[in-house]
């Protein structure tokens, strides 16, 4: 029996319902909610070790959520190359975003002429490298070269590079931050401002013959396709970033270092994505 309109997704439903603006922006509101509660739980039990998720050198940690940022760029553009409704100027646009975000996550967490500045931060709030224990017990060499390098150490890293620990400061949560962004990077340029009602748009010369509803149905359900490869990019990512926070907050970091982790993972795209710049 041939299909009928009836059996074919009308056009309004082959593309993905539009997302309003401000759903993403649930997620770090839910997150800090949800670091108060694993915090106050914390108080009173101890979460159970899971070797394959809560160490520092698990294959999530050391293969994803180390490297979120690099991952998010190879959705990204694999999502990219699949807005085939877009415009140039609209792919110029995402592309000059997608620049300003990896600026800004580099400028926070990596460099910014020298240390970077939650780094920096740290250290002006009284975070400083120290031996561990009695520094009597220490050789006066060993001593010597501590002072010398370890004790201006710029961050946690290089002073446990040079046998020291870190002691005071405020220690914001870069893991919190950079899955934060990258959630919120993704789903707003593509799945929020992605024009997802257009993404079943064919040239004009594709178009079936006025009137034969059935064929311009499934033309245009095909036509979406790669709109909705992207959309299942995006948010099987997304679900893992939201996992590898939640093992953040069990695991690592006092409360208030993970709120302004999420807190500064949010900054970024409550700017760039506010109506303002967005219209």
């Amino acid at each position: 029996m041939a299909a009928t309109a009836a059996d074919i997704d009308p056009p309004a439903l082959v593309a993905s319902t539009a997302t309003s603006p401000s759903s993403p922006f649930v997620f770090p509101f839910a997150a800090a909610t949800a670091a108060v509660g694993v915090s106050v739980l914390k108080w009173f039990i101890e979460f159970p070790h899971i070797p394959l998720l809560t160490e520092k050198k698990s294959f999530f940690n050391v293969y994803f959520a180390k490297y979120a940022w690099a991952w998010t760029s190879v959705v990204f553009f694999l999502a990219l190359a699949r807005m085939r409704h877009w415009p140039h100027e609209r792919r110029l646009a995402a592309l000059v975003r997608y620049s300003l975000a990896t600026a800004y996550w580099i400028t926070l967490t990596q460099w910014f002429f020298g240390a970077p500045l939650l780094d920096r931060f740290n250290r002006e709030v009284g975070g400083k490298c120290a031996l561990p224990g009695d520094v009597e017990e220490y050789h006066p060499d060993h001593l010597a070269h501590f002072r010398a390098h370890g004790a201006r150490a710029a961050n946690i890293a290089a002073c446990r590079g040079h046998g020291g620990v870190w002691t005071g400061g405020h220690d914001v949560s870069g893991h919190c931050l950079l899955l934060v962004h990258s959630f919120l990077f993704l789903q707003l340029e593509f799945l929020v401002f992605g024009d997802s009602q257009n993404a079943h748009t064919r040239p004009e010369g594709s178009k079936p013959p006025a009137g034969d509803v059935v064929n311009d149905a499934l033309a245009r359900r095909k036509a979406a396709s790669p709109f909705r490869a992207a959309k299942r990019w995006i948010n099987a990512l997304s679900m893992l970033w939201v996992a590898m926070l939640g093992i953040t907050m069990m695991y690592y970091h006092t409360l208030p270092e993970l709120v302004n982790g999420i807190i500064a993972g949010t900054l970024f795209s409550a700017v760039v994505y506010s109506p303002a710049h967005m219209g």
